[in-house]
């Protein structure tokens, strides 16, 4: 079986030293998968070893000045890293949801320590409103190797995460939603543009995409006035304001936003996330979730303060610098232009945004932003930025982005999508009139193979999850039917294609691994009617970038595997531990989970002081 060959024969020593592995890759897909089958298990001790032996090998790549885990690294004893100058935002930022799961699991905290290290200094790559470089130079210290921002390929799983691991964490890490919303914020102001195609229906309404951008002004706070006037030119311990220091002291609440989400219009069928009593879905007015985002509140504000505080002595960035009042990165109020310069690319990548959007919507957040006065709104139009893009709740949002996505796949005679696509500017045919707001566009595919992608097929997922429209089921099963069309090998499996408009181009040769993990996983839940969501209820599980379900903590399914072990769950917060430093003399640890729970548990970097750490209050 698949867990006798996980168990007997998954062996991370085998090979030689000089073969190299991407760290980010195998955690997401390795680990991701180990701990998820962990927990699906019921609480199998073999695989759970596995996992913490491959999380112990990865952390190694974490030992970095900047706390950014080298793009790769040999994982056989003793682990080698490579690629030691540079990274990007996505391969640094996808670590949290495994590793603070292995914390939660063992007590040891070194895996959430390792896995926030590159958190603590997210600010020294922010580009504009909550949106960082996708080239980061990891030594001496973090850097941007260029401006680009986008949210598709090499930054994706990193924004997926701020939102995915402040579910997982049962909605107790404040930080990681803030984060989250600043940089949806930021992708609505500068990001998303509308096109409309000189070859589609005339009088449909504009495509809505999510290009990618380079910033086209020098320094990270050139974004807009309100952030200028706000922060200095290097935002550090050094460079919070005194009022900031001073508002944070007196004990505001940092603007926390405890409403839902609106409706969608038309909305049928689906319904918020259930959790005990309390609704976390669109719209709710249960008095008991209002309590609970109240207290919540109240605990990120007392974080808050115990954070800046630390920030002060160490003289190190920390994330709460980064995450004032949600206002402050609210479109500028006045009429300037967004700096960022658009590419108009459409990449299947980014298309995993529409259901990020509706994951959040349905357990209530909301990262809409207020009307633009009428001078910034022009400029904002003239631009080719639609306004509604700030103003729509995220599952509208969600609902006009996923069209733009879809439209990779419609557009081709065998239903395969383009892999990416470019729109370019181009003159109106008569009858389809051009103004600032309705320029005209043609499409030319950049990428044309198709890997049979999953991030079209989750947004349709999420969609239907929320909205029970039909529609999504649609293009959903009209995506699986080219797949079998065109792709499927009589010998078992798919094949990748090298070109989605011609399959006489012949096939690629190769399956891949996201196929089976994403791609097939979001299609069966979408048709294998309401059972598989009872057993698998999205209120108790979150899926790791690879589509690998990890319980939410204090969850009936989080506490069925590790009761099953005599496991307590560690309870900690991943913001208030010391960076991790590679703990050199630390004396080694024992595997076997049931020797990791202490019955009276200390701090572990209490147990294993760290040179050069500070102390962190309430902990120390």
């Amino acid at each position: 079986t698949a867990r006798e060959w996980a168990v007997g024969s998954l062996d991370f020593d085998k090979g030689t030293a000089k073969q190299r592995a991407i760290g980010f890759e195998v955690s997401i897909r390795v680990l991701g998968g180990l701990l998820s089958s962990f927990y699906l298990s019921g609480g199998d001790q073999g695989l759970l070893d596995k996992a913490i032996d491959l999380g112990e090998r990865l952390l190694v790549l974490m030992e970095t000045p900047s706390g950014a885990a080298t793009f790769e690294g040999s994982l056989r004893r003793p682990v080698q890293q490579y690629g030691y100058g540079g990274t990007v935002f996505a391969t640094a930022g996808t670590f949290s949801l495994e590793f603070t799961t292995l914390t939660r699991i063992t007590g040891r905290t070194e895996f959430a320590r390792g896995a926030y290290g590159f958190l603590h200094h997210i600010g020294e790559l922010e580009q504009c409103d909550g949106l960082y470089c996708t080239g980061i130079r990891v030594a001496p210290h973090l850097s941007c190797a260029g401006g680009e921002m986008t949210l598709g390929g090499a930054q994706d799983s990193a924004y997926e995460y701020f939102l995915k691991q402040w579910v997982l964490s049962g909605r107790k890490d404040e930080r990681m939603r803030r984060l989250y919303t600043r940089a949806i914020r930021g992708m609505r102001r500068h990001l998303v543009s509308e096109v409309n195609d000189v070859g589609g229906v005339l009088g449909a309404p504009p495509l809505w995409i999510m290009s990618a951008g380079t910033h086209t002004q020098t320094g990270p706070t050139k974004c807009n006035s309100q952030r200028d006037a706000r922060l200095t030119a290097r935002v550090t311990s050094e460079g919070v304001r005194a009022a900031e220091l001073a508002a944070a002291a007196a004990g505001g609440t940092g603007g926390v936003d405890i409403t839902g989400a609106a409706s969608v219009a038309g909305r049928k069928g689906g319904a918020g996330f259930q959790q005990g009593k309390v609704e976390l879905g669109a719209g709710s007015s249960n008095n008991e979730a209002t309590a609970a985002a109240a207290a919540a509140a109240a605990a990120s504000a007392e974080r808050t303060r115990a954070l800046l505080a630390r920030a002060q002595r160490q003289g190190s960035l920390d994330a709460d610098i980064l995450a004032y009042e949600d206002s402050l990165v609210d479109v500028a109020s006045g009429g300037e232009a967004s700096p960022v310069s658009l590419r108009m690319d459409v990449e299947h990548l980014t298309c995993f945004v529409p259901g990020l959007l509706t994951l959040g919507h349905l357990w209530g957040v909301d990262t809409s932003g207020a009307g633009l006065p009428p001078t910034a709104a022009a400029t904002q139009t003239a631009s080719g930025r639609p306004v509604d893009a700030i103003t729509h709740d995220d599952l509208m949002l969600a609902v006009r982005l996923l069209p733009g996505c879809y439209d990779l796949a419609r557009r081709t005679p065998t239903g395969l999508a383009y892999d990416t696509g470019h729109w370019t500017a181009a003159t109106c045919p008569e009858g389809q009139s051009e103004t600032a707001s309705q320029r005209c566009h043609t499409f030319q595919p950049s990428l044309v193979e198709n890997r049979h992608r999953p991030e079209v097929i989750e947004s349709m997922f999420y969609l239907w999850l929320a909205t029970g429209h039909e529609v999504y089921r649609d293009w959903a099963w009209t995506m699986f039917s080219a797949f079998e069309a065109t792709s499927r090998v009589d010998t078992g499996g798919y094949s990748t294609m090298q070109d989605a408009a011609e399959p006489r181009r012949g096939r690629g040769g190769r399956m891949e691994a996201f196929f089976m993990a994403e791609t097939l996983k979001y299609l069966y839940l979408m048709f294998s009617g309401n059972a598989s969501l009872t057993k698998l209820p999205m209120s108790q599980w979150v899926f790791n970038t690879e589509a690998h379900p990890l319980p939410v903590w204090g969850s009936e399914a989080e506490s069925r595997a590790l009761s099953a072990l005599g496991i307590t769950p560690t309870e900690f917060d991943p913001w208030e531990l010391p960076l991790w430093q590679g703990d050199k003399e630390a004396e080694p640890r024992p595997l076997h989970a049931r020797h990791l729970v202490e019955a009276e548990p200390r701090p572990w970097h209490a147990r294993h002081p760290v040179k050069g750490t500070q102390a962190v209050p309430g902990i120390d």
